[in-house]
Formats: structure tokens, C-alpha cells, sequence
């Protein structure tokens, strides 16, 4: 709750997984709507 209270555009888990092309669609849809960030929560575990 508290990545959506933080504004977060993405959040992953190891229950939402990581899907890279949704991921860069939405970014890209940001960019293009003239934002200059983007705010991706990951939680543990999910990087190496």
C-alpha cells in the first residue's frame, strides 16, 4: 500500500512478477503524456 500511496507507476513482487515489455510500454506511455520520471517500486528478492 504504501508504493501506491508514493505515487508508484509500477510495482513488483514476487506475486506480480516482472514483465519487461509492460513495463517499458508504460514508461514510454509516460513520456509520451510529457512526464520526465517515473517512480518503480521492487520489493526483495527480486533483483540479483
Amino acid at each position: 500500500m504504501s508504493a501506491i500511496a508514493g505515487g508508484c507507476e509500477y510495482i513488483i513482487t514476487p506475486e506480480t512478477g516482472l514483465n519487461k515489455e509492460n513495463l517499458l510500454e508504460k514508461i514510454k506511455e509516460g513520456i509520451d503524456k510529457g512526464k520526465k520520471h517515473a517512480i518503480i517500486a521492487i520489493t526483495e528478492l527480486m533483483t540479483e
